[in-house]
């Protein structure tokens, strides 16, 4: 699966799952050749806000929107959150930035392809978010 073509995980399961049956194959097999990402990384943001999930929700606006303004390829209809994708020279792997359902935190999942990937996806983060003042982004 490439980064750009993200399907939700019910109806790539179900897909499978489906092919697997037809083709008298285990479902593994269709997964087991899928390169591993190099690297993983979860940070968790606390939110200070007295209403953390709106709060949450206009971080998450103005960063789809610098995302945009970058140039960064936003993953559609990523329900969870805010996923970029990034598959360019200098960085390849994605992120996803959410906001926590019961929690005051937004957390911040980042799998990059090669050693310093992670760390270039997460320079973009601190940068996009640093004037939310009620949010602790610690690093």
């Amino acid at each position: 699966v490439m980064h750009s073509e993200y399907y939700s995980m019910d109806a790539y399961t179900a897909e499978r799952l489906n092919l697997a049956k037809k083709e008298g194959r285990a479902l593994y097999s269709y997964i087991e050749d899928l390169p591993d990402g190099f690297e993983e990384r979860e940070y968790r943001f606390k939110i200070n806000a007295p209403d953390f999930r709106s709060y949450g929700a206009e971080v998450l606006k103005a960063f789809e929107e610098r995302a945009k303004e970058r140039g960064y390829y936003v993953v559609p209809n990523s329900y969870e959150g805010i996923r970029l994708s990034f598959d360019r020279e200098d960085i390849k792997g994605w992120l996803l930035l959410r906001v926590s359902l019961h929690d005051p935190q937004m957390p911040l999942n980042i799998e990059g392809d090669r050693p310093g990937d992670c760390d270039r996806m997460l320079a973009l983060v601190k940068d996009m978010v640093k004037d939310f003042d009620q949010l602790e982004a610690r690093f």
